[in-house]
């Protein structure tokens, strides 16, 4: 599936989170994604991801489906999400704590280094959980059908694919030439057949 397939897979299945998608429509998508983001999230704030959030998430539960696993598993985005405003609001205290003299009680440089500890494991568990399912979106789809449905590549050509073409008829037999009305001769020889023969009187062929 190329680049332009998955896009348009993808935003045809806006908010289908059913089913199962193969890793290049993923892969493509959330390329896309990450440069839409990138680019015009500096011109327009929030617009693309807003735009970009269902089908980002309806094409990771297809995705995490072709590799046998529940959708739940994208619930580790919302974990990254607190804990990133566990780590804002981290950033916040330690901000305002560091008005003012500079605290020279042992308590509270206890208290500062375990704000900031709790501020370093803010960051590496939404790190983790925001990377999980990406991890578990690269794992290869299972063969054959599975709970979710059946294989990307057997459930629907891709988009563009040509459509095989039906089987034309080989060359006939040689035999008797029928015809609707008229004389009958036989192909075979070139005798001629009376309306009631089953077999050509000169090289017999049977009718």
């Amino acid at each position: 599936m190329s680049l332009v397939d998955s896009i348009r897979t993808c935003f045809q299945k806006y908010f289908d989170f059913s089913g199962r998608a193969s890793r290049p429509e993923f892969w493509w998508f959330f390329l896309c994604a990450f440069l839409a983001q990138a680019i015009l999230g500096a011109l327009l704030p929030g617009v693309a991801f807003l735009v970009l959030l269902s089908p980002f998430l309806a094409v990771s539960a297809r995705r995490l489906h072709d590799t046998g696993r529940s959708a739940w598993w994208l619930l580790s985005y919302l974990a990254a999400g607190i804990g990133a405003m566990v780590l804002a609001a981290a950033a916040f205290a330690i901000a305002f704590a560091g008005e003012g003299p500079v605290p020279e009680v042992d308590s509270e440089v206890a208290g500062f280094a375990t704000l900031l500890g709790l501020l370093l494991l803010a960051l590496a568990a939404g790190a983790i959980c925001g990377l999980l399912p990406l991890v578990l979106c690269a794992l290869p789809g299972t063969a054959g059908t599975n709970r979710y449905g059946s294989e990307p590549s057997a459930a629907e050509p891709e988009p563009g694919a040509p459509v095989p073409a039906a089987t034309a008829p080989g060359p006939e037999e040689p035999g008797i030439e029928k015809g609707a009305e008229g004389p009958r001769y036989c192909a075979q020889c070139g005798a001629s057949l009376t309306p009631e023969a089953n077999f050509c009187p000169g090289c017999g062929v049977a009718v």
